[in-house]
């Protein structure tokens, strides 16, 4: 639905504006239009360059399917590009040349330049040809990062939009919408600047296509990857299909990127070692199967060898977690840095709190198991770090795989636990901890555990009357003990549920039990600063009722009753 009322916008668009110019006789037309694009000559050719802007734009309000005017405003759009750019020397031609090899490097200009162009692939209907020369000339050797309403247009490749909906109850309500994304879905012959790999050097890389996102806020496409294929006799089709399917996740794993990490589309993380914003994905045909993160590239190897649908979506989000997430490192199995790791079950936990109706969704996502997804990537870890706590991690400092698995458990508690932004003041915990780190590492005053105890205590303010801590429990098995960062005093604990009448409920901290303190409520005694681990156990036959658990911190003259 969303896809076609963005079309027919445009359609109705480009009819209203058609109809203006029958008020003119043809000649009246063409001689008012030509009047124009000779002043603005003028005017370009003082480097007036603004102003040559102006009468043209202005001019195709009255003139709207007059195609030379869309030409000569391209024309002067791209000369105040080449000459803004102070550094460029040589003749014009080799200074055009070299603005059309780094459309990159001047959004703004090249914005405006492709809404003109795709407007002209829309209303100029007699200079068609030119026009898309015009395109294929400009797009021989990059291709815009930003792109404004009628800009797609203007790109080869046979743009088409495609959406997807973030429907996670545990959203904000702004984010629980239809998301749009682009990619072009012919094979783009690969610029020479794409042709060969920056780590290997192979120059087989004959095709490529472009994934863009869209900010709804100001109506922009940004370029987030562009993925590229070698050229294999016999698979060219299967090659361009897995492209195309790589592309269209990693279009929908940026914006869950973005949506969870209280970001925009403009300022969705940015890869670390990106100039632009955007990765390159090079689908290899060499090596071993797997994939790797190097600068602001991805390589996938011995794409021809077949991978199930779950792996594909696990390497995904592996190498994407290592361009967008904080590292913490210092692990010796399975790599040296974690945020490949957490990026996969991050990722996959998003997916799974986002279901796409089967019509709609991704074939890799049609194909898993939820379920077994669920259970072995995100239920797996989260026991192996419940089962030992925050301390234990840096007490026993394991460097293995297990050490890495247990670090990515408590992530995921956090994500699950404190991840909401309806819930707490500790919406997005995880993120802004991952944000606030100065050093790679898990301890240290600039690591991990550090800036995760520091915002606790932020949200924990004794200046505050009555501090509240909001953990969301229905997400996490209901025998999985609870782990509390808690500033020093007596604090009360309120359960809400799902519905229905609450189960009887004891609770336990660090093994001690706590005393009543009313309907769904408890009460512990003084508590030092640090971690405490909260055991919740129900009675019945229905376990996992409770939704919520708020911990308010009592004021310290209030003393908190006896078990």
């Amino acid at each position: 639905m969303l896809l076609r009322r963005f079309w027919t916008i445009l359609l109705l668009a480009a009819l209203a504006l058609a109809v203006q110019p029958a008020r003119a006789e043809p000649s009246t037309l063409i001689a008012g239009a030509e009047e124009v694009i000779v002043r603005a000559d003028a005017q370009g050719h003082e480097r007036h360059f603004d102003a040559a802007i102006d009468l043209l734009t202005r001019a195709l309000q009255q003139y709207p399917t007059y195609g030379r005017l869309y030409l000569s405003l391209a024309f002067w759009q791209e000369m105040s590009g080449v000459y803004a750019a102070k550094s460029y020397s040589g003749d014009l031609d080799t200074r055009r040349a070299e603005f059309r090899e780094r459309l990159s490097q001047n959004p703004d200009i090249v914005r405006d330049l492709f809404d003109t162009l795709g407007l002209a692939t829309t209303y100029a209907i007699d200079e068609q040809a030119e026009v898309m020369r015009r395109i294929r000339d400009i797009t021989a050797t990059d291709f815009p990062v930003e792109l404004g309403e009628y800009g797609p247009l203007a790109l080869p490749g046979d743009p088409t939009p495609f959406d997807y909906t973030l429907t996670d109850p545990q959203l904000d309500s702004r984010a629980r919408r239809t998301y749009m994304g682009m990619i072009t879905t012919r094979p783009i012959p690969a610029p020479r600047r794409f042709q060969v790999d920056p780590k290997y050097r192979d120059n087989a890389y004959r095709r490529l296509l472009l994934v863009y996102d869209y900010d709804q806020e100001v109506a922009r496409w940004y370029l987030r990857f562009r993925v590229i294929w070698q050229s294999v006799p016999g698979k060219e089709e299967e090659r361009a299909e897995l492209a195309q399917q790589i592309g269209r996740l990693y279009a929908q794993l940026a914006g869950l990127a973005r949506t969870y990490t209280l970001t925009y589309a403009k300022e969705c993380p940015r890869p670390r070692f990106t100039t632009d914003g955007v990765i390159n994905v090079w689908l290899s045909e060499r090596g071993e199967p797997g994939g790797e993160a190097v600068d602001d590239n991805i390589y996938f190897y011995q794409v021809g060898t077949p991978r199930t649908a779950t792996e594909w979506v696990r390497q995904l989000a592996h190498e994407y977690g290592h361009q967008i997430l904080p590292v913490v490192g210092g692990f010796e199995q399975p790599e040296w840095a974690s945020n490949g790791r957490m990026g996969e079950r991050l990722f996959m936990h998003w997916l799974l709190a986002n279901p796409q109706p089967a019509h709609e969704a991704h074939p890799w996502l049609r194909a898993w198991n939820p379920e077994e997804v669920r259970e072995a990537r995100i239920i797996r870890p989260l026991r192996l770090f419940a089962a030992q706590g925050p301390e234990a991690l840096l007490q026993q400092r394991g460097t293995d795989a297990r050490a890495m698995e247990a670090f990515v458990g408590m992530a995921l508690y956090l994500e699950l636990a404190r991840g909401s932004v309806e819930l707490s003041r500790g919406n997005k915990l995880l993120s802004r901890v991952l944000n606030s780190i100065t050093t790679p590492s898990l301890e240290g005053d600039g690591g991990f555990m550090r800036a995760l105890e520091r915002w606790e205590i932020t949200y924990q303010d004794t200046t505050l009357q009555q501090p509240v801590m909001v953990y969301r429990l229905a997400g996490l098995p209901h025998d999985l003990p609870i782990w509390v960062y808690l500033n020093v005093g007596s604090w009360r604990g309120e359960f809400d549920t799902l519905g229905g009448k609450l189960p009887a409920v004891t609770v336990e901290v660090d093994g001690k039990p706590c005393a009543p303190a009313g309907d769904s409520a408890f009460a512990t005694g003084p508590l030092s600063l640090g971690w405490h681990r909260l055991t919740i156990k129900q009675s019945g036959d229905k376990p996992g009722a409770i939704s919520t658990l708020r911990l308010i911190r009592l004021p310290d003259e209030v003393a908190a009753p006896k078990p």
